[in-house]
């Protein structure tokens, strides 16, 4: 009797922990939406918010009626608590405005969803390690919604699909990841992120994670699919900090710094830089990409025998250089003139579109600078240039003719 009644006392305790857990999530949840400064760091974390509520949410009721007869769990549930707390009060010093520093409040946030992030992999490996799921070893398959399908019926859809890859038993999480099932998951999301109406519904179902450990880890069709789906959501560079907080950014300098000439690896390679790309428009990302060797790693893209990796190499040196004095610098005392003025060599195998991006790069990366229009003369720039004017596809001559009057422009 005595033992009964200790144990009705600890299914109460450890209901009540993961009650008030989900309480104060929900709570940061709702505060952190009033915050009018560092507003992408708080939608990563906030991201992170959902994806612990939903793992809890998956939970069997006996064991959230019973979270303290479980140590793992219990322990990842206080650390989600203090966290939490901790949390809070970051929120309201936001809203106030009362924080000591911008640099310091920033290192604070990505501290704190380093810690939910963390606690969302505890969670998921406690799952996995009890074998919790009642489905066992097969998973429900939801059918993917029709084009006309509502948005929540969308959004329903996508939380499966996301699901499959964050919770699950080890022989349902195996199932998920037949590369069958995940080009078709990858397949599905890209279709989705390529409509602006569902991209907030992605995002906010928490796809961005997922995209970013394929790129880590997955097969190189996966990648492909990955970066596609990034490339989308990342348009006009929206959800850059998302992406980036998530370590996107290192997995696609990683996959652009391998670099590969043949037609399959040389289109992956062009899709991630062309993510990349969509991230710089953030000045921060910016500047952690150039630090961590993006000029030379897309220099020596550009003289890749592909022509996807050259031409999304091209652009992306094209927005580095955009309003940075000092970036311009570095890609010019990396050889990015020569490098580009070697594309507009007739002699050389390079195709018409790589040689109109190359005229525009250089457009950009040398005007308003006497020194930068000199170096083009020393590398029989103006003799490339009047070749096309005369003999060029009408594109290319449109850009040779405002490179021509960026040469008067700057000599008058």
């Amino acid at each position: 009797m005595v033992e009964e009644k200790a144990n009705l006392a600890g299914t109460n305790t450890g209901n009540l922990r993961l009650r008030h857990a989900t309480d104060q999530i929900s709570s940061l949840i709702f505060l952190s939406h009033s915050t009018k400064v560092f507003s992408s760091k708080w939608k990563v974390i906030r991201s992170k918010l959902d994806e612990i509520l939903s793992i809890l949410a998956s939970l069997p009721q006996e064991i959230q009626a019973s979270a303290d007869n479980h140590p793992t769990l219990s322990g990842i549930i206080r650390s989600i608590k203090e966290t939490t707390d901790c949390s809070t009060n970051l929120a309201q010093k936001c809203i106030e405005h009362s924080y000591s520093g911008k640099l310091l409040m920033q290192s604070d946030l990505d501290i704190i969803f380093v810690k939910f992030d963390s606690s969302v992999k505890s969670l998921s490996e406690f799952i996995n390690s009890e074998g919790l799921l009642s489905n066992g070893n097969y998973a429900i398959v939801v059918s993917r919604p029709p084009p006309a399908a509502s948005r929540d019926d969308i959004q329903f859809y996508v939380k499966d699909l996301l699901c499959r890859f964050k919770i699950g038993r080890i022989e349902m999480k195996k199932q998920a990841l037949k590369s069958k099932f995940k080009k078709e998951a990858l397949k599905s999301v890209a279709t989705l992120s390529g409509f602006d109406s569902y991209k907030s519904v992605l995002v906010g179902t928490g796809v961005i994670s997922p995209l970013i450990r394929v790129l880590e880890t997955g097969s190189d069709l996966g990648k492909e699919l990955s970066t596609r789906c990034l490339m989308k959501v990342t348009a006009n560079s929206d959800n850059a900090w998302s992406v980036s907080a998530h370590g996107g950014a290192s997995a696609l300098l990683k996959i652009c710094g391998s670099g590969c000439d043949d037609a399959a690896g040389g289109e992956l390679v062009g899709l991630a830089c062309g993510v990349l790309r969509n991230l710089i428009g953030v000045d921060e990302i910016k500047r952690f990409v150039v630090e961590e060797g993006a000029i030379p790693m897309s220099i020596k893209l550009v003289k890749s025998k592909n022509e996807a990796s050259q031409i999304s190499a091209i652009d992306f040196i094209q927005v580095l250089a955009s309003g940075n004095e000092f970036i311009r610098g570095l890609i010019v005392n990396e050889g990015g003139i020569r490098v580009l003025v070697r594309v507009l060599d007739p002699k050389s195998s390079y195709s018409s579109k790589s040689r109109e991006k190359s005229m525009r790069a250089l457009i950009i990366l040398c005007s308003d600078s006497i020194g930068y229009i000199n170096s083009l003369k020393n590398y029989n720039f103006i003799d490339h240039l009047l070749y096309f004017l005369k003999n060029g596809e009408v594109s290319i001559q449109e850009s040779a003719l405002r490179a021509a009057f960026l040469v008067m422009w700057v000599f008058r």
